[in-house]
């Protein structure tokens, strides 16, 4: 039987992690740029809880418009049963763990098995 393929939409994700980060970004876009190393540290440091996905807004514009994306950067946080929390622009580390955190610890409490 063939594997599975891993795949997300507004309507969730299939991916084994309960939380994918979903990073709508662009190549000219400064704060974009800026956010690549705290991206970089943040997929390292949560690697079983959240599964960080870049996407490039000028090569992917149709799943930019249905997750209606207006501005870069915008981080789109999806549990297993679709969209739980959105920031718009750039934040720092300690910001992105701190909001994640909360993520995960409001779908631990709720029993769901991290779906929300």
């Amino acid at each position: 039987m063939a594997e599975q393929a891993l795949t997300f939409s507004v309507n969730g994700h299939s991916y084994p992690q309960p939380l994918a980060l979903l990073w709508f970004s662009a190549n000219w876009c400064g704060p974009c740029q800026q956010m690549n190393p705290v991206m970089q540290q943040l997929a390292g440091q949560s690697t079983e809880q959240v599964r960080v996905l870049k996407i490039d807004v000028d090569q992917q514009s149709a799943l930019s418009a249905d997750f209606s994306i207006r501005a870069v950067p915008t981080l789109v946080l999806l549990g297993a049963n679709g969209e739980i929390d959105r920031q718009v622009g750039s934040a720092g580390l300690g910001q992105l763990s701190q909001w994640l955190d909360r993520s995960l610890a409001r779908l631990k409490h709720t029993g769901e098995k991290y779906e929300y």
